[in-house]
């Protein structure tokens, strides 16, 4: 049999579906002996409620929506524990929905969120999203929603995110003062804001230095294995005598193409990345960095959307992270 229904048990007591419902809530309106007939019915067949229907008529699900990008080994596993712990701590329950880095996909899975009643989302938006118009229906139902680490730079909507530019100046800044001055740079997906606002950093910062941007050496790579390609060809092509990574994955695939090359790390070529701070430790020399912490984003996060959804915050609020230079060995 399947799952048995209000329906079904109205069918075989011969009730309206209605008067089941009452009874199975203790509704004062209904008899003792009615609500027995129906709760043994209930039990015997193993009945339990629909408990989406519940949630949508109450309004009231004990959901948070996590909606990411990607799933990845870098960065997002630092975030979702931060968001997990925050969110569970405060009695709600979280569940993770990836894009797959389209637009589509991102659209469907806030389409979930409206089908599930999630009282609150969290967003890492993917690449190809351009304007946040597929969570018009979301806003519109006052829903509340956080978006974080990719955001669109133009938008006012509550997030938590560190100043691109400026921790690229920091890192940037800090191999001109070691005495580089033949740089490269590693950057992500440029259709993603937060790869040109860390391009236009790294751009900036060598123009005010004035040394020249010159376009061959700032080199785009979707994943570490396209990170190593481009910083072979830097090092070994372009001839420069230091890198910058934007992330902790193209920094993995930057140190595995250099392996290859016995240059020695910092006397022959320097080497520094934006990165959460775990993968740097597991190289010798250990990489210098600017700590981004994935942990710290999503305890912000979380905190703010619960902020939201309880109403101690209730205007559009922007919060960037601060970020430190960690100097360590490969600089």
């Amino acid at each position: 049999m399947n799952r048995p229904t209000i329906t079904d048990l109205a069918r075989m007591l011969q009730l309206n579906a209605s008067t089941v419902s009452r009874a199975l809530n203790d509704h004062p309106d209904v008899s003792p002996e009615t609500k027995k007939r129906v709760n043994e019915l209930a039990r015997e067949l193993g009945y339990t409620p629909n408990q989406l229907a519940v949630n949508l008529r109450k309004r009231h699900s004990g959901l948070i929506a996590l909606l990411v990008s990607e799933m990845n080994m870098f960065f997002n596993p630092s975030v979702f524990r931060a968001i997990e712990e925050e969110i569970h701590a405060n009695g709600y329950n979280l569940i993770i929905l990836q894009a797959n880095n389209t637009l589509s996909r991102e659209t469907q899975n806030v389409q979930i969120c409206r089908q599930l009643a999630v009282e609150g989302v969290l967003v890492s938006l993917s690449a190809e999203a351009q304007n946040l118009d597929h969570f018009a229906t979301l806003l519109d139902q006052k829903v509340p929603v956080v978006f974080f680490d990719r955001v669109l730079p133009q938008d006012h909507s509550c997030s938590v995110t560190v100043d691109d530019l400026e921790i690229t100046r920091q890192a940037v800044d800090h191999l001109l003062k070691k005495g580089h001055r033949r740089i490269g740079g590693l950057f992500g997906d440029p259709k993603l804001s937060i790869t040109r606002e860390r391009l236009i950093g790294f751009r900036e910062t060598l123009s005010n230095a004035g040394i020249p941007f010159d376009p061959q050496l700032a080199m785009y790579a979707q994943n570490s294995e396209e990170g190593s390609h481009c910083a072979l060809e830097l090092v070994e092509k372009h001839q420069v005598s230091a890198l910058f990574a934007m992330s902790d994955e193209l920094m993995v695939g930057a140190v595995q193409a250099l392996e290859t090359t016995k240059k020695k790390i910092p006397e022959e070529l320097a080497i520094i990345a934006i990165s959460d701070g775990f993968a740097p430790e597991f190289y010798n020399p250990k990489i210098t960095h600017i700590r981004h912490s994935g942990y710290q984003v999503g305890q912000h996060a979380a905190q703010l959307l619960l902020d939201v959804i309880r109403g101690t915050i209730k205007k559009p609020l922007q919060e960037k992270l601060a970020c430190q230079l960690v100097e360590l060995g490969s600089v």
